[in-house]
């Protein structure tokens, strides 16, 4: 298309194989036009575009796409496009620098050796963390052009850390820490002291980005339902292990948030420690609790879901987790028992309008005999009660989804995956 980029590190492998995400620095018009080249590279490709992310200043876009060599299992290409024309990115090179005198290297692009030793040296400083990969790498482009390098060295650290950067990089072992964190106080000091308005710039772009993604959270929370023998763990888990990659992290939360510690560790700490969780192994033979005390842990627990999703779920979405929750809120509707709870069926459908609701709903449907098979905790009697109760249910859930599971696993993981 004409679009000046460069392929910034990494790229020994490429095209064949990819190690690592792809960091691309591009010009501006490139910039713009991304969306447009991506899409249609998809389209022909039969790629997913799943995940597009602001991520820092002042523009850098993190795209994820998603294709399948065979059933279930996803893989992944991160491509990280970034343009800095105004110098204020957190390794401070602009994207003219970034992409002066880049170098054609197999069929694309990557930077000049000067500028990629320098911009491996501010990145490593940056984060105060030098593998010995990067000093290997740092050696073999210092070779290839030590007058460019050092003349951004210059430029980024000061004639007095010039000395003490090519020791590090040629030959120092020892207290490199010390050197690390001189070298970035100093980057710091050099870079925005004599230039404050950079500053300024970098916090108006971190606000911004903070208030996009709060208004658009990039994550995704999910939750299962199904009653005991549908296999929403052992699901739910292989879930998170195939669609890690799609998202910055992965959080799974067994039936609610937990912000708020269970009722017993409240009134009693000591005794907590000797008791099982309120889910027993044998949920219907333990006997439910009077009205009050049930009513006090019921409102409780809710108040957990809606404490915990501002606190923990919300939060966890805004940074681009994944969320898989075991169970939800939603199990009260369909089994009380369980909970030990003897409270009016109606109050949990009356308090369901004030409950956070999760972005899909997976309910694991299978016939109560198949289920008993698999596990033998609740009578046969009580799965055929449980699953006409979700079969009513589940469809009036906001964006639910009913996944058949007389299947092997792969086949059920393959379809969530696709939904």
């Amino acid at each position: 298309e004409g679009i000046r980029y460069c392929i910034l590190h990494s790229y020994e492998t490429l095209p064949e194989v990819l190690i690592s995400d792809v960091d691309i620095a591009i010009e501006k018009r490139g910039l713009e036009r991304i969306d447009s080249i991506l899409y249609q590279l998809a389209d022909s490709h039969g790629l997913k575009i799943i995940q597009k992310l602001y991520y820092d200043v002042p523009a850098c876009y993190y795209y994820v796409l998603a294709f399948w060599e065979k059933v279930s299992v996803p893989k992944f290409i991160q491509l990280d496009f970034l343009n800095d024309e105004f110098g204020i990115n957190k390794y401070f090179l602009g994207s003219e620098i970034l992409l002066y005198k880049r170098r054609r290297y197999k069929n694309f692009y990557i930077p000049s050796a000067s500028v990629e030793a320098a911009y491996l040296t501010i990145k490593k400083v940056t984060k105060r963390k030098f593998p010995k990969t990067t000093f290997k790498k740092l050696r073999k482009l210092y070779q290839e052009d030590n007058q460019g390098f050092e003349q951004l060295i210059l430029k980024y650290f000061g004639r007095n850390n010039l000395v003490s950067l090519k020791e590090l990089i040629l030959s120092k072992t020892e207290g490199r820490g010390e050197i690390l964190k001189k070298l970035y106080l100093s980057l710091m000091f050099r870079y925005y002291l004599p230039r404050p308005q950079k500053l300024f710039l970098k916090v108006l772009w971190l606000i911004r980005r903070l208030v996009t993604r709060i208004i658009n959270p990039t994550g995704l929370i999910m939750c299962f339902l199904a009653p005991d023998g549908a296999g929403k763990s052992t699901i739910a888990k292989q879930i998170l292990t195939h669609l890690r990659q799609g998202f910055r992290r992965t959080l799974y939360i067994h039936w609610r948030p937990g912000v708020l510690p269970p009722p017993r560790r409240v009134l009693n700490p000591k005794k907590w420690e000797k008791m099982t969780d309120d889910i027993t192994v044998a949920p219907h033979k333990v006997p439910p609790q009077n009205l009050l005390i049930s009513l006090i842990r019921f409102f409780y627990y809710t108040l957990d879901y809606i404490v915990g999703y501002c606190f923990k779920l919300k939060i966890a979405k805004i940074k681009t987790s994944l969320v898989v929750i075991d169970r939800y809120y939603y199990d009260f509707l369909f089994d009380l028992r369980r909970f030990r709870l003897n409270i009016p069926k109606w109050l949990p459908k009356l308090l369901l309008p004030i409950i956070p609701k999760p972005d899909m709903v997976v309910y694991l449907h299978n016939t109560p005999e198949e289920l008993y098979k698999r596990k033998q905790e609740l009578t046969l009697q009580e799965l055929k009660r449980q699953v006409n109760e979700y079969q009513k249910m589940w469809s009036k859930l906001p964006n639910a989804h009913q996944i058949n599971t007389n299947k092997p696993i792969d086949e059920i993981v393959s379809e969530i995956v696709s939904l």
